[in-house]
């Protein structure tokens, strides 16, 4: 997991605990889906994959889904789904990854937040660039490099004109927040989908 990651993902920790042992105030423990369908596809790109963030085009997610394990007062493992798709530049050539990701956040059990990864199915595919992205490719890598903001690197988005993006930026997710409204209130179940294999004992 990035240092930014775990950073956000302490401070959104430490807001859980604030509130584990007062039943009445798990509405105040919100989900960050955005949040976490970035993170899941960031790491794995960059820290499974080993793409570095100047090589990433593009990062996809899709059907997403999460739901919850073991839940104690307003604390609860959370399990993440998601088919991820990365495009990187390599050396002229396009490549694309595809791969199953399962992700558990462990609330529960530790003490410290911890995220753990389980990509299935990896499929990589490298092919030259079709005519119209090669000449965005050379129309983007002619203009001067992107600055680094912060310490955060940034990138010529190759599908937008050029314009420097950061790998956050270019991750494409779907937005899901208001289907897991309440989702830390033990009431509301947030069963794992039966369409899904359990990838974590």
């Amino acid at each position: 997991m990035s240092i930014k990651s775990t950073l956000i993902a302490s401070l959104v920790l430490i807001s859980s605990y604030t509130y584990a042992n007062q039943a009445s105030q798990c509405h105040k423990v919100q989900r960050a889906t955005t949040f976490d369908q970035k993170t899941m596809a960031t790491d794995v790109a960059q820290y499974f994959l080993g793409i570095t963030s100047n090589n990433i085009i593009t990062i996809t997610v899709d059907n997403y889904v999460s739901w919850k394990g073991k839940q104690v007062d307003c604390l609860a493992n959370v399990f993440h789904y998601g088919d991820i798709l990365v495009l990187e530049e390599d050396n002229g050539y396009i490549c694309r990854t595809d791969l199953s990701l399962h992700t558990k956040d462990s609330f529960v059990e530790k003490a410290d937040f911890v995220r753990d990864y389980k990509p299935r199915n990896v499929i990589k595919n490298c092919f030259e660039p079709n005519l119209e992205m090669a000449l965005a490719m050379k129309t983007c890598n002619s203009m001067p490099a992107c600055p680094r903001i912060e310490g955060v690197s940034y990138k010529r988005d190759i599908f937008d004109s050029c314009k420097c993006k950061s790998l956050d930026d270019r991750v494409k997710y779907e937005n899901v927040q208001a289907d897991y409204v309440n989702f830390f209130d033990p009431a509301n179940k947030f069963t794992k989908p039966a369409s899904i294999e359990t990838a974590f004992d």
